[in-house]
Parts: C-alpha cells; structure tokens; sequence
C-alpha cells in the first residue's frame, strides 16, 4: 500500500469524530442522488412503455399543412389537415431507412350530443381495429361487452369517458347485447336506483373547419381502458374508421364517381320553392314524372356511404414506430428533410410534441428532478468543503511538522485526495447501495395511484423507478465529481501552510 494511503488511513482514524461527519454527508447525498435518478430514469422508461409503445408511436405524420403541433391533445379543439392519398405516400413513407412500421388513423374533437341540451367534447380515433392493436401491442382491457371486429361500425368507450359522460348527463353507459349490472357499478351510479337510465348507443358530431362534418348515431360495442395511463388517455374513444370518416366529413376526393341523372342533377341544384312544389300533393302537377323523381331522391339518399367515402387514402394522422436504437430528435429532422427533398406533403411531429400538455408536463416533471438531484450535488460539495476546510485549519500543527520535515506540497495534496476518496468509496458506495435498495423495494411494494400528475411522474400507474448500469454509473460520476469539487479548496488550504505556521498555531 502506498505510502499516502496509510497516513491518509492513520488520520482519518485519529480524527474519526469529524472524518464519520462527512462520511454521513457523503452518504447521504449519494443516497438522494441514487433515489433521484432512479425516479427520472422509472420516468422515461415509464412514458417510453406506456405511452410511446401503447398510444403514440415514436412520432407521427401529419399534413405539412398542418400548423398546430399538438395534434392528439389539444386543447383548442382545432381539426387535423386531411390525408387524401395515404394509398400513394405508404410505400414512400415505409423507405424512410428509420421507420419501422406505420399505422393510418384518424385523429378528432367531437361533441356528443345528449338530450341536455349541453353537448360534451372529446375526442375520437378512428382506426382498423386488428391494425391498431397490432401496432399497439393490444393495449386494450374489456371491462364490458367486446372488441371491435374486423369492418364492424361502432364505438368502443373508454371508462374515464363513461364516467364523464354520466356526470354530465345522468345516464350509464353500457354496450349493445349486454345489461346493466346494478351490483358491478359505482356508488355514485347505485344511488339513481331505478330512474337511472341506460344508453347503448351514443351521436357524436363532428367539428370541422369546412364545417362539413356530420352527425353520426354509433352503437357501443365495448366498454374499454388503456393497460397504463387510463386516467390520461381514456380522454380518447375509439371508432371504426368509416364512422369516423363519416363523423367528420370526409366525403370528397372519391376514387369512384357517382353519377346522377340529369333529373337528379336538375333535384340537386334546385331552389327550395321548386322542390318543394314537386312533392306537395294538393297540385295537379303531380304525375308519373314526379312520382319517378321521388323514387331517385330515395335512390340517391341511400347511396352507400363506402361509395362517397371511398377515400381509402384518407386519414389525418399516421403513427409512427423508429427502428432501435436511434436518436429520436435527430432522426425527426432527418424524415422531415427528407420529406421536403422528395415532396412529400407531410411533416413530422416528436410523440411528446404530439401529446401537447402531458408530454410538456413529463418533461417538466424529468427537468425538476434533475434540478433536485444538481440541487444536492450543489449543497453536498458546499456542506463537505467547508468541512474539509475546518478539519484542514485545525490540522495546521501536524501538516506544518511534515513540512518541516520535508514532505512535499505535492504529497499533501495527495494524501488529502487520498483522504476523501476513503471516505467516498465507503460511505458514498454505502449511499449508493442502500439507495439500489430502496429502489428495489418501492418497485416490490407497487404503489400505485389515479392522481393524473403522479402518474406521468410515475410513467404509469405504479411508482417504478429504476436503475440500470447507465444509472448506476452516473452515481459514481457524480459521487466522484463532487470528492474532486469539494476537495479543491481544502488542498489548497493545506499547500499553503508552512513550518512557520504551525509554529505560530502553538
């Protein structure tokens, strides 16, 4: 062992009172800073697992037309730029080296109407249902009824949605083909007894900045949750995508043209007068004729929606999942120029962008407990230096004998060096340890909660804060920058000392 290091044992032995102070404070910094790097890190994993993989996709890919960045949350209400031939973009999207796979949807703000008269708003995702739980990995729980089926129209609801919509109008909603169980419901929902009512399917209606969007009557098929964030994401309902289109108003830009008559032209683009005189019964004019222009406005009234809607490259809105192990910054301005180079009309948005609010508060959340965790590190150096320094002023006579002895400025330094090392290692790695520990715990007891803020701090609904080599390592980092920071001034306290002066401190 060298010989800095014995002496640097031997006085940490002899000063055992104030060398077992800073210890405790090493100790306890590192051990705050382990915990709070654990919880930062349960975050990212947390909203990287239940949010980028089971709601949002790495990034997605809306209208370059589009200005409004929050494009799945926003609190504006404003309507998403249609996607008119996403048949065309697929194969060119899919040849961005970066991408991995992709998933078409629809994306809106709806009211839905009731008999209050005070419409609720929400939002709907229109989506092909076996495509979307692929993509999301089934990250959906029945509560009641079913799962959409492949080409099925109607309205999965989620049970945040539910609640909010008995709140606000008194009525339950269950699915189609079930009943209500009395016994299964909430308190709130038991104390209506018998005047509660039911509903089983529920109008939506559309808001769209052309205003040509319509009202649509859906059946409930499901009643659903997300696995992860329910309270968060449950703000969404998810609809097949004819309804949505449907919903909305997307009903121009058909691959097959409907052709009409000329009499049926002549019907459409008449005054309200003239129609009017056609089908009223007290004049004489009523004839075969009218008679037969009666039966093509029915004809035409029940022209298949999927005729009108046959934008099978219509959507809004394109999920997005990136290959492993990429920079997700780096490669959004990596698609988006090369988007603008080979004229693709789209533009693409990061996932914590896209989600507006939650991801601004996860990232304010992350950002406050890395200042948490520099506040710490600030205060341990502080703390630990003015220790050093009180503990170096009351050891002037011994470092002033070695002096006149001939030892070397340089040896002190080290010896000091060696000093908070010894102490880093064993009560610093002692912080690190029971800080693992604790980690480790909270994850076994599985705390969770409802509370929205706690859970984008959580990254879902149970506290998991974790801790892998990255994290680990960063500790020891840590642990080490602040034995150099706080050692700094110490050491130069003690190459300052002469002979002269521990002759003067007798």
């Amino acid at each position: 062992m060298p010989i800095e290091l014995k002496i640097a044992w031997r006085n940490l032995y002899r000063h055992k009172g104030k060398s077992f102070v800073i210890g405790l404070i090493l100790c306890l910094g590192s051990f705050i800073m382990t915990i709070g790097n654990g919880v930062i890190n349960g975050l990212d994993t947390g909203l990287q697992k239940n949010i980028v993989n089971n709601f949002s996709g790495d990034l997605v890919l809306v209208s370059d037309k589009q200005i409004e960045k929050t494009v799945l949350a926003s609190m504006t209400g404003h309507t998403l730029k249609p996607i008119t031939n996403f048949t065309e973009l697929k194969p060119q999207i899919l040849n961005i080296p970066s991408i991995d796979k992709i998933l078409p949807a629809g994306a809106g703000y709806v009211w839905v109407l009731n008999e209050n008269g005070n419409p609720l708003d929400q939002y709907l995702l229109g989506v092909d249902i076996e495509s979307y739980l692929e993509f999301f990995n089934n990250n959906l729980i029945v509560e009641k009824g079913s799962l959409l089926k492949k080409n099925q129209r109607g309205v999965l609801v989620s049970t945040r949605m539910r609640d909010w919509y008995f709140d606000f109008t008194d009525s339950w909603t269950v699915p189609i083909n079930t009943s209500f169980d009395q016994e299964k419901a909430p308190e709130k929902v038991k104390k209506n007894g018998s005047s509660l009512q039911t509903k089983k399917s529920i109008v939506y209606m559309g808001l769209s900045s052309k205003n040509a969007s319509l009202d649509i009557l859906t059946d409930v098929i499901g009643i659903v949750k997300f696995k992860e964030l329910n309270s968060i994401l449950g703000f969404y309902c998810i609809v097949d995508m004819s309804s949505f289109r449907e919903c909305m108003g997307y009903f121009e830009s058909s691959d097959e043209a409907v052709h009409l008559s000329t009499k049926n032209q002549n019907l459409m683009t008449s005054s309200l007068d003239s129609i009017d005189t056609l089908f009223n019964d007290s004049f004489d004019t009523v004839n075969e004729s009218t008679t037969k222009i009666k039966n093509d406005l029915s004809d035409i009234k029940h022209i298949k929606t999927s005729q009108l809607d046959k934008k099978l490259g219509t959507y809004n809105i394109i999920f997005v999942k990136l290959k492993k192990d990429v920079n997700l910054n780096k490669t959004i301005t990596q698609i988006n120029n090369l988007l603008k180079e080979k004229n693709i009309p789209l533009q693409a948005i990061s996932w914590n962008d896209a989600i507006g609010m939650f991801g601004q508060i996860a990232m304010l959340m992350k950002g406050s407990l890395f200042l948490f965790v520099l506040f710490i590190f600030i205060v341990a150096i502080i703390i630990i230096m003015n220790t050093l320094s009180m503990a170096t002023m009351e050891r002037i006579p011994e470092i002033g004998m070695m002096r006149a002895i001939g030892t070397k400025k340089r040896f002190i330094q080290t010896m000091f060096l060696a000093e908070t090392s010894l102490l880093s290692f064993v009560f610093g790695g002692a912080g690190i340890i029971l800080g693992s520990i604790t980690i480790i715990g909270f994850k076994l007891l599985k705390l969770s909660t409802s509370h929205e803020m706690l859970q984008i701090l959580y990254g879902g609904d149970t506290f998991s804060p974790t801790l892998d080599f990255i994290s680990v390592g960063l500790c020891v980092l840590q642990l080490s920058l602040i034995v150099c920071l706080s050692s700094i001034y110490p050491i130069y306290l003690a190459r300052k000392i002469t002979p002269l002066d521990s002759v003067l401190r007798n």
